[in-house]
C-alpha cells in the first residue's frame, strides 16, 4: 500500500478536490487496490466493479469532509481525509461489520498529522510519499480491526483529549449528519449518479450505493 501510494502520489498528477480544504481523492486508491489485491489473491471473490464501487465511497467521505473543514487552517496535513475513508472502505472490503469499520475509522482520526513538511523551509520529499505512509497505516488499522482491535467511541467528541480538542481551531471541525460514518449507506454525487445506476446495489430511489 506505501508503494502503490506513493507511486500514485509521487508526480503530483493527481485530481483535485477544491472545498474548505483541497485534497487530492484518487490517492485513497493506493490503500484500496492494494487491499483488494491481496484479498483476491487469498480467495475473495473481489472485482474491479468492487474496487470501483470503494473508490466512489472514498471520495464521497472525504468530499464530505473536505467540504466543511479546512484543516490546513488547523495546522493538520490533509492525508487525514485518506486516513478517515480508507479505514472505512478498506474495513468493508475485508468483510467488515459495522462496529469494526467505526472501530478502524475512529482509529484513523487518531493519526492526524502535522503539514508542516508542505511548505519551506520543511518541504521535501516527505511530501511525496506523505499519503503512501498514510494509506498504508489505514490498510493496518484495518486489518486489526478485523481482528478484535477497539475503537475510540468518543474520538471527535470526548472533551479532554479528543480530535477536536487537540486540534488548535478544534472548535472548526464539523462532520456533517448526512455523511456520520456510521451511516449503512453514502450518497452519490450527481456527476457519478449516470455511472452508478447500472450497478445492482444501486438505488435509485435514495441515490444510494448500499455498503
Amino acid at each position: 500500500a506505501f508503494d502503490t501510494g506513493t507511486l500514485i502520489r509521487w508526480l503530483d498528477y493527481n485530481d483535485t478536490f477544491t472545498a474548505a480544504q483541497g485534497s487530492h481523492p484518487s490517492d485513497n486508491l493506493g490503500g484500496i487496490l492494494t487491499a483488494a489485491d491481496a484479498l483476491s489473491r487469498s480467495g475473495n471473490s473481489l472485482t474491479m466493479l468492487d474496487v470501483l464501487e470503494g473508490l466512489v465511497k472514498a471520495y464521497e467521505i472525504q468530499g464530505r469532509i473536505a467540504i466543511e473543514n479546512d484543516f490546513n487552517a488547523m495546522g493538520i496535513d490533509h492525508t487525514i481525509l485518506s486516513r478517515v475513508a480508507v479505514a472505512a472502505v478498506v474495513t468493508h472490503l475485508m468483510g467488515g461489520t459495522r462496529d469494526e469499520i467505526i472501530n478502524a475509522v475512529s482509529n484513523a482520526w487518531i493519526d492526524a498529522n502535522l503539514r508542516v513538511y508542505r511548505e519551506a523551509p520543511n518541504a521535501g520529499w516527505r511530501k511525496s510519499w506523505a499519503v503512501g505512509n498514510a494509506v498504508a497505516e489505514e490498510v493496518r488499522l484495518a486489518r486489526m480491526a478485523m481482528v478484535g482491535e477497539k475503537g475510540c467511541p468518543t474520538v471527535l467528541t470526548a472533551k479532554n483529549g479528543a480530535s477536536t480538542h487537540v486540534i488548535a481551531t478544534a472548535s472548526r471541525l464539523r462532520v456533517s449528519e448526512c455523511m456520520a460514518i456510521t451511516s449503512s449507506r453514502i450518497r452519490c454525487s450527481s456527476s457519478l449518479r449516470r455511472a452508478c445506476t447500472g450497478n445492482p446495489r444501486w438505488n435509485a430511489r435514495s441515490g444510494c450505493i448500499r455498503w
